[in-house]
C-alpha cells in the first residue's frame, strides 16, 4: 500500500455507467477524456477528502507486481483488493484523474519537487499524446535508452517507431523515489511504471537520470521487470 509522499493537486472524476469494466476498458474510458485511471495514491487522497469515494469499488492504475491491479473502495476508504485485470466485477467502476505523480524525496523543497514531477510528466505526455518528436527537448545530446546509448535524434526515432507500431500505447509513472548525486549534478527517479499496448500490460521499475550541464534526460533504463507484457 502507498505510504506518505508528496503529491500535487489533481482532478478526480467518476461518471455513472462505467461499472462492470475490465482494467483496460476502464483505462481507455479515462484516456478518451484526456485523463488516466487514478493511481492508488490519488484515490487515497480523493477518499480522504470525500469518504463517499470509498462507497464504490474502483480500479486504480496501480499494479502489484505480477499479481494483478489494485482496486480500492467498495466498503470504505480502507478497502483494498488486488484483482486480475481481465475481471469485470459488476459493481467495480473506473475513476479518472488528471496526471500527478507521488514523489518520495529527502529534499522537501516545493520548487524542487514540482520541477522533478514536471519533467517526468513531460516525458509521459510526449508518449501518451503520440508526440515523440517533442522528446528532443527533453533528451541530452546522447542518452542511454534502455540497453543502448543513442544520439538524441536516434532515441527520438526509436520511440516514434514504437508509437507507430503501438498507436494505443500509454504509460503512467505511479510513484517515484528521488535520489541526488551532488558531485555529478544529477538526480535519479526510480519509478513504478505501468505501460499498456496492444491489449497487454507491463509493470517495471524505470530509472530516469536527469541533470548534468543541460539538466536534460541522460538515461532511461529498466531496473526490474515485475510484470512482462501480457494480457491483464
Amino acid at each position: 500500500m502507498p505510504g506518505r509522499g508528496w503529491l500535487p493537486s489533481f482532478t478526480f472524476r467518476r461518471d455513472g455507467g462505467d461499472e462492470g469494466l475490465s482494467y483496460l476498458s476502464a483505462a481507455a474510458r479515462c484516456v478518451e477524456q484526456g485523463l488516466m485511471l487514478c493511481s492508488e495514491s490519488q484515490w487515497e487522497r480523493a477518499c480522504g477528502s470525500d469518504a463517499a469515494v470509498g462507497a464504490v469499488e474502483t480500479w486504480t492504475a496501480s499494479a502489484e507486481a505480477d499479481r494483478g491491479f489494485v482496486a480500492r473502495g467498495g466498503v470504505g476508504c480502507g478497502s483494498r483488493a488486488v484483482v486480475a485485470g481481465a475481471s469485470s466485477g459488476p459493481q467495480r467502476a473506473g475513476a479518472c484523474c488528471s496526471r500527478a505523480i507521488t514523489i518520495d524525496s529527502a529534499n522537501h523543497h516545493p520548487a524542487f519537487l514540482q520541477s522533478v514531477e514536471s519533467k517526468l510528466l513531460a516525458y509521459e505526455a510526449a508518449l501518451n499524446r503520440k508526440q515523440a518528436s517533442s522528446l528532443g527537448a527533453l533528451f541530452d545530446e546522447t542518452v542511454q535508452l534502455y540497453a543502448e546509448r543513442k544520439t538524441r535524434q536516434a532515441a527520438v526515432g526509436v520511440l516514434e517507431a514504437t508509437l507507430r507500431k503501438y498507436p494505443n500505447l500509454w504509460v503512467a509513472n505511479d510513484r517515484c523515489a528521488i535520489t541526488l548525486d551532488v558531485a555529478a549534478d544529477t538526480w535519479t527517479a526510480t519509478c513504478g511504471t505501468v505501460t499498456a499496448r496492444a491489449g497487454e500490460v507491463a509493470y517495471v521499475s524505470s530509472r530516469y537520470v536527469w541533470g548534468g550541464k543541460t539538466g536534460r534526460l541522460m538515461s532511461l533504463t529498466e531496473q526490474d521487470v515485475m510484470r512482462r507484457f501480457s494480457p491483464p
